[in-house]
């Protein structure tokens, strides 16, 4: 739960710092080895929008500091609305994901 938290300010923040506008989500739920459930608004996405998958790799650099850089790990496609505040996205075949791991809208 702290983690999902976690991820959801961060990629608030994020989306609040940039001028473009980007849409951005996290993995809430794993439902299969290839779909997950989203939060992604519906006003942010439709239906066959194409999304690419990061996750955040963070190091230790100094004493209480740490360091966090997003890795590509693919993309996907939105499936189904399943509500208001979620999608259901199933990525490509190899890609692993996990829940935190955050969503971008391809622009």
């Amino acid at each position: 739960m702290r983690n999902i938290f976690f991820y959801g300010l961060l990629v608030l923040l994020t989306s609040c710092a940039s001028h473009q506008k980007v849409h951005r989500g996290v993995v809430a739920m794993k439902i299969s080895d290839t779909v997950a459930h989203v939060g992604l608004n519906e006003n942010e996405i439709k239906l066959n929008d194409r999304v690419q998958l990061y996750m955040n790799k963070c190091n230790n650099l100094v004493e209480g500091e740490r360091n966090c850089v997003q890795v590509y790990k693919g993309k996907g496609l939105v499936t189904r609305i399943v509500n208001q505040n979620y999608v259901a996205v199933e990525f490509d075949e190899g890609v692993v994901f996990n829940e935190g791991d955050l969503v971008q809208k391809i622009e």
